[in-house]
C-alpha cells in the first residue's frame, strides 16, 4: 500500500514539472504601448466609459468590466486582454471612471437685513452677495441716523432677487425734499413718518398754484439741512381742483364737498342701468378745472324710475338680540314669486360711507312670504328659524344696512342712512309697520316698531298687528315692590302730577303731599303760575287727567325698575292704570299713554345708551319706551294737541 502511495505522488510531481517547463517556453505579448488611464468626465445623463490607449498587439482583444456609466459616482473599470493560447496570458488594467456635476455659479441671492449700516457697510455686504449693480437715493427722515440704511425701494429683506439685478436701496438724509410733488391731502403724513411732530408741521396758505399739491417751503429751500424746529409748507388755500367723482354716492360727494369747502346742487337724469343718486357729471365745468373755495357746483346725479312700485321687496324685521345674535327678515309682498339672486345685502360698520362687506342672496321667495337670514354665530332658537345662515351677518345695531338690486347696485330699502352712528336698533327686534309695503331709501324709524329681544315668535311672521295701546295686566307685588297698588284719586296739581289714597293696606303710601304720583313717559306743558303764563295745552292736560281719573272706577299706580320709586324731590315715580268701564265690564286704559297719544305732553322716557330701558315695564313685549314712541307717532301723525297747529291754553 504504501509503495502504491509514492508511484502516485512521483506521476504527480512529474506531470506539474512538464507543464511549468511548457509555460516557460511560451513567448509574451509586447503590451509597452498599450495604457489604461483613470478619468474625471462631467455628468451629462449619457453613458461614459474609459478605453485603452495604443495598439494592441496582433491577435490580442479587449474587453471592459464596469464600464458604460451614466450617473455621478467613481466606478473601478477594469481592461481584460485575450490573446493566442501559443502566449502567455496579459495581465489585466484598472483604471478609475469619475462622472461629476459641475457646480452652476449663483444667480440670484437673498437680500440681508442692512438696519444701522452705513453706505460703505452696505455696499461691501452686498458685494459679497454678488450684488454689484447698487443704487443708493436719499429719503427724508429724522428717525434714523444720517447716512444709515432705512429700506430697500423695490425689494423686501428676505426677497430672493437676481444677482443682476439693480438694488435700490435709501439711505437716511436730514436735507429737506423737493415736496412739489406730494399732494397737499398727504403732506401731512409725509413728514409724520419722516419723525417730525405734528406741531412742527405748519401749513401756511397762499394764493395761485394747483390747490392738489403743495408748492414748497416757506422759508426754508429744497436741500436745506434740518435740525430741529417747524417745517412749513405752503399750499393754494383759496381754490379746489375738482376730482372725477364717478361712482361716488351722494353721501361720498357730501363728504367731499365739505372737506374741500364747497358745495353743491343736485339735478337728476334717469338712467336704470347705473346705480340711483351717484355721480354723472358736473354742470358747467369738468374734472380737473380749479375753482375758487366758497363755490356752488350743479352736479348731475343718476336717477332710476323703475324703484317706486307700491309693492316690492323690503326688510321686514331686524334682529339683534345681542351681540352676535343676528338676523333679517325680508318680506314679499307680490302677488307672484321673486328671485333672490337679483339682489343682495351691502353693510356699512359703524358709520361708514363706503361698503364694509355685501351678502348675496339666493333662491326663490314666493308671495307673501317671508325669508330669515340668521348670523352664523347666533343661538339655535334663532337659526332654527333661518332660510339661510351667514358667516357675514354680524352687525351690532348702529351698521348701516341695505338692500340693493343687482342689475345696477341700486338700493332699494335702508336700516339707517350711510354715516350712521347711533344705535337705535341695537338688543331689540324691530318690525316693520304693518302698512308698510315697499322699501324706503331714506330711513325713518317711524316705520319700524320695536320689540323686546326674546320676543322671536314674531320671526316669520308677517305683516304683524301691532297693539294699539298697552294692555292691562294686575300684578301681586305693591307699588313699592315695584308691583301696583290700588289708590283713590283726590285731586290733580297738572297734568302730570296727581295725589292719590292708597287703597291696599300692605301699601300705606302716602302718595300725596310732598309724594305724590309724578308720571313717567309724558311730561305735560306748565300750568299757569304766579307770575308766570301757563303753556300751550297745559289746562287742556290738567282737565284730560282729572276728567279721566275722576270718572275712573279703578285706578292703580304702577312703579318701573328703570327709573327707580322715587326721584329727587322724593315724589312717587309711575304710570296711572285707570278703568273707564265698570269692574265687570272693565275698559283699563294706560294715563301716560293716553296723554302723549292726544298730544297733551312730551314724550319721556328714552332708549338710553346705558341699557337701563331693559328694566322698564313691558307690555305686549314691548318695553315702556316703544309705547312712548307709538303714542308721539299717533299725536304727530293725526296733528293732535302740540302738533295740531291751533293753540289752545
Amino acid at each position: 500500500m504504501r509503495k502504491r502511495i509514492l508511484l502516485i505522488l512521483a506521476a504527480l510531481l512529474f506531470g506539474f514539472l512538464l507543464v511549468g517547463c511548457d509555460d516557460k517556453e511560451k513567448p509574451s505579448y509586447d503590451m509597452s504601448g498599450v495604457t489604461f488611464e483613470s478619468l474625471t468626465i462631467e455628468y451629462d445623463g449619457t453613458p461614459k466609459s474609459l478605453v485603452i490607449s495604443g495598439t494592441l498587439p496582433e491577435g490580442v482583444t479587449v474587453t471592459y468590466l464596469n464600464n458604460d456609466k451614466t450617473e455621478t459616482g467613481t466606478y473601478d473599470v477594469t481592461a481584460v486582454f485575450t490573446g493566442s493560447e501559443e502566449y502567455k496570458d496579459i495581465p489585466s488594467l484598472t483604471a478609475v471612471l469619475t462622472i461629476v456635476k459641475t457646480e452652476e455659479p449663483l444667480t440670484e441671492a437673498s437680500l440681508p437685513d442692512l438696519t444701522n449700516k452705513s453706505q460703505e457697510e452696505i455696499t461691501s455686504e452686498l458685494n459679497d452677495l454678488g450684488f454689484n449693480n447698487i443704487k443708493f437715493e436719499e429719503v427724508f427722515t429724522v428717525k434714523i441716523f444720517k447716512g444709515r440704511y432705512v429700506k430697500y425701494n423695490n425689494h423686501e429683506v428676505g426677497d430672493i432677487v437676481n444677482l443682476l439685478e439693480q438694488i435700490v436701496v435709501s439711505i437716511a438724509t436730514r436735507k429737506l425734499p423737493d415736496i412739489t410733488n406730494i399732494r397737499v391731502v398727504d403732506i401731512k403724513a409725509f413728514f409724520l413718518a419722516a419723525g417730525i411732530t405734528e406741531n412742527n408741521i405748519v401749513a401756511i396758505p397762499s394764493t395761485g398754484g394747483d390747490p392738489e399739491f403743495v408748492l414748497g417751503y416757506h422759508g426754508n429751500e429744497v436741500g436745506d439741512e434740518y435740525t430741529t424746529g417747524q417745517i412749513r409748507y405752503l399750499y393754494n388755500g383759496s381754490d379746489v381742483k375738482l376730482p372725477d367723482l364717478t361712482g361716488y354716492t351722494v353721501p361720498q360727494i357730501d363728504a367731499y364737498l365739505l372737506s374741500a369747502g364747497l358745495t353743491a346742487d343736485y339735478h337728476k337724469i334717469v338712467d336704470n342701468s347705473k346705480e340711483m343718486d351717484t355721480f354723472n357729471m358736473y354742470i358747467g365745468t369738468e374734472a380737473g378745472a380749479i375753482v375758487p373755495k366758497g363755490t356752488n357746483l350743479s352736479i348731475i346725479l343718476y336717477d332710476n324710475d323703475d324703484i317706486f312700485d307700491e309693492n316690492q321687496l323690503f326688510i321686514s324685521k331686524s334682529v339683534e338680540a345681542s351681540p352676535g345674535n343676528n338676523g333679517l327678515e325680508l318680506y314679499n309682498p307680490l302677488t307672484t314669486s321673486i328671485d333672490l339672486s337679483d339682489y343682495y345685502l351691502s353693510i356699512f360698520e359703524d358709520g361708514a360711507i363706503t361698503e364694509t362687506y355685501r351678502i348675496d342672496l339666493s333662491g326663490t321667495l314666493t308671495a307673501q312670504t317671508t325669508y330669515f337670514i340668521a348670523s352664523e354665530t347666533s343661538n339655535e332658537n334663532i337659526k332654527s328659524k333661518a332660510h339661510f345662515v351667514s358667516p357675514s351677518l354680524v352687525f351690532d345695531g348702529n351698521d348701516t344696512i341695505q338692500l340693493r338690486k343687482k342689475s345696477n347696485n341700486t338700493f332699494i330699502d335702508v336700516i339707517y342712512n350711510v354715516g350712521n352712528t347711533t344705535h337705535t336698533f341695537a338688543d331689540e327686534i324691530f318690525v316693520r309697520r304693518q302698512h308698510i309695503t315697499k322699501g324706503n331709501r331714506s330711513f325713518n324709524i317711524d316705520e319700524w316698531a320695536g320689540y323686546v329681544p326674546t320676543f322671536l315668535e314674531i320671526i316669520n311672521n308677517h305683516p304683524y298687528e301691532i297693539l294699539g295701546a298697552p294692555t292691562f295686566e294686575l300684578l301681586d307685588e305693591i307699588f313699592p315692590n315695584y308691583g301696583m297698588t290700588k289708590v283713590k284719586y283726590k285731586y290733580a296739581a297738572d297734568g302730570d302730577t296727581v295725589y292719590f289714597d292708597s287703597l291696599d293696606a300692605r301699601d300705606p303710601g302716602p302718595y300725596d303731599g310732598g309724594s305724590r304720583l309724578r308720571f313717567l313717559m309724558v311730561d305735560t306743558p306748565e300750568t299757569e303760575k304766579p307770575g308766570q303764563e301757563g303753556q300751550p295745552y297745559a289746562q287742556v292736560a290738567s282737565n284730560f287727567t282729572k276728567n279721566a281719573l275722576s270718572s275712573a272706577s279703578e285706578i292703580y299706580i304702577q312703579s318701573d325698575r328703570s327709573a327707580g320709586i322715587k326721584d329727587n324731590y322724593g315724589r312717587n315715580l309711575g304710570v296711572v292704570w285707570y278703568n273707564a268701564g265698570t269692574p265687570s265690564s272693565p275698559d283699563w286704559r294706560l294715563l301716560n299713554y293716553e296723554l302723549v297719544k292726544n298730544g297733551l305732553g312730551e314724550p319721556a322716557g328714552i332708549k338710553d345708551q346705558g341699557g337701563n330701558y331693559m328694566l322698564s315695564n313691558v307690555w305686549g313685549n314691548r318695553y315702556m319706551y316703544q309705547w312712548v314712541q307709538d303714542a308721539i307717532l299717533y299725536a304727530k301723525t293725526n296733528k293732535l294737541g302740540l302738533y295740531s297747529g291751533v293753540y289752545q291754553p
